[in-house]
């Protein structure tokens, strides 16, 4: 059985970038976390599969950490600062992959629910 899906339903509009700018990005941030500004430059409607996967990323992150942390500008502030339940990485440089944000979604999980480490 062949099944066919259409990525296009998964892709997400070149505007979610503006989302995340207004939420708190910065433009550096977005160039190391989605795609190099030349890239994005390009896109005219459309981000790619992968390039829609990590806006959906962030969104998600900072999603839960602001029901966490009650406010977006706290949550943005956990997300630059060192974490000592980490490692010492700063969560944000984690979100590089899907691996390190289900990690520091696991660290905003333990502190949603008082664990601390």
């Amino acid at each position: 059985m062949n099944i066919q899906t259409d990525i296009s339903q998964f892709q997400v509009r070149v505007e979610r970038i503006d989302g995340l700018l207004d939420r708190g990005f910065s433009k550096p941030e977005i160039y190391k976390l989605v795609a190099p500004q030349r890239t994005l430059g390009r896109r005219k409607e459309m981000l790619s599969l992968e390039e829609s996967d990590r806006v959906q990323r962030l969104e998600r992150v900072l999603e839960h950490a602001s029901r966490v942390f009650g406010t977006e500008e706290k949550a943005n502030q956990w997300l630059r600062r060192t974490n000592r339940s980490m490692n010492w990485q700063v969560p944000i440089d984690m979100l590089v992959s899907e691996t390190g944000a289900r990690e520091v979604e696991m660290q905003l999980h333990a502190i949603d629910h008082g664990i601390y480490a």
